[in-house]
């Protein structure tokens, strides 16, 4: 049975593997905050990455766009580290590993939850924590795609306005 039809089966719970509790989703404790996005390693073939989606809210864009849902991908000619500031009025940032499948018919899909896909996260601090994420592809691999979240949060923040991430 893959992780995907035990997380269906337990309505996306965490599923014990040995020790570590696997997750398909992560939820981080922030209202308002700097986010560093930093990719690590990986093993994986494939081009691998993060999804932020603020469970109400919306994520800044260096050009000053406000999205709903990022996707931050670690591919060949793009930064290892990213910052960005989130806006999550209800207090969450969801965040989950994704990852791109060439199919034998030359499509290219971005993907997430499929197959032996999950992630096992590792609190550093209370504003850190590391992402060890599985592929999807075979078998269960943390080593496919590693990346640690760093955050700050934002005091006085005035929804409305135009805030600038200082690197």
């Amino acid at each position: 049975m893959t992780l995907q039809q035990q997380f269906l089966a337990n309505h996306g719970k965490p599923i014990q593997y040995g020790r570590k509790s696997l997750i398909q989703m992560d939820r981080l404790p922030v209202y308002t905050a700097k986010l560093s996005v930093k990719f690590l390693r990986g093993n994986s073939e494939l081009v691998c990455g993060v999804a932020l989606k603020p469970a109400k809210g919306y994520i800044v864009l260096s050009s000053g766009k406000k999205v709903k849902r990022l996707n931050v991908w670690d591919e060949a000619g793009s930064e290892k580290e990213v910052n960005y500031l989130v806006v999550c009025p209800d207090g969450e940032l969801r965040i989950w590993n994704i990852y791109r499948i060439k199919h034998k018919s030359g499509l290219i899909t971005e993907d997430s939850w499929t197959n032996n896909a999950c992630m096992y996260v590792q609190e550093m601090s209370p504003t850190r924590r590391k992402y060890f994420c599985s592929d999807g592809l075979g078998d269960i691999d943390l080593r496919n795609h590693e990346f640690e979240l760093n955050w700050i949060s934002e005091q006085g923040y005035l929804p409305g306005r135009t805030h600038e991430i200082s690197k």
